[in-house]
């Protein structure tokens, strides 16, 4: 059933705006209106319109000769609206508006719950590759070599270099856990 839109349109000094093209266009289809139709009535001497719109979602915008097509916004016609003027549907809140407090509070915590869980996984797969670390730490013991040189090319494990000539030449332990990584242990002489 069409809902009349109908009212005076006014320019900014409240002057009523004659010959203007008042234009809907379907944004999606409805059971009675196919998108991207669009209908339109122009404003009378006194700035007058009638629009009998079916139910749905529109854009308007406003056609003047001489002027670019200018988008006033959207409306949404419902089944039970009440006629009104163009002003009171481009000025009814939006779906956006209408949700209610608790829903935007529950897609919050969605959210969150949703960057927990990547950084809640994220520190699983650090503790998962720690307790690997410590568990070759413990299955294999310390390779002694005599100098840096002689480790092997991908060493894995724990290592002591009895005279490493990249670090002043005295003993060091270091740990390669794998993907190329190293740690050193610095070794100082305890005096007491």
């Amino acid at each position: 059933m069409p809902v009349l839109i109908s009212g005076v349109l006014k320019d900014a000094t409240g002057t009523p705006v004659q010959n203007c093209t008042i234009q809907l266009k379907a944004k999606r289809t409805s059971p009675t209106v196919v998108v991207k139709v669009a209908s339109s009535d122009m404003t009378g001497e006194d700035g007058s319109y009638h629009l009998q719109a079916e139910p749905g979602h529109y854009s308007v915008s406003l056609l003047r000769e001489g002027c670019p097509p200018t988008l006033a916004g959207e409306i949404y016609v419902a089944p039970d609206s009440l006629p009104d003027t163009l002003n009171a549907f481009l000025g009814a809140p939006k779906d956006a508006d209408l949700r209610p407090e608790a829903l935007k509070r529950f897609e919050l915590m969605v959210t969150a719950a949703a960057r927990d869980a990547l950084a809640s996984a994220a520190a699983r797969d650090e503790a998962a590759q720690a307790a690997g670390d410590a568990r070759e730490l413990v299955e294999n013991p310390v390779v002694i070599v005599p100098t840096a040189a002689e480790l092997p090319d991908s060493p894995r494990g724990l290592y002591l270099v009895e005279a490493d000539e990249r670090k002043g030449g005295g003993p060091q332990i270091y740990y390669y856990p794998g993907s190329g990584r190293r740690f050193w242990f610095a070794s100082v002489e305890d005096t007491e």
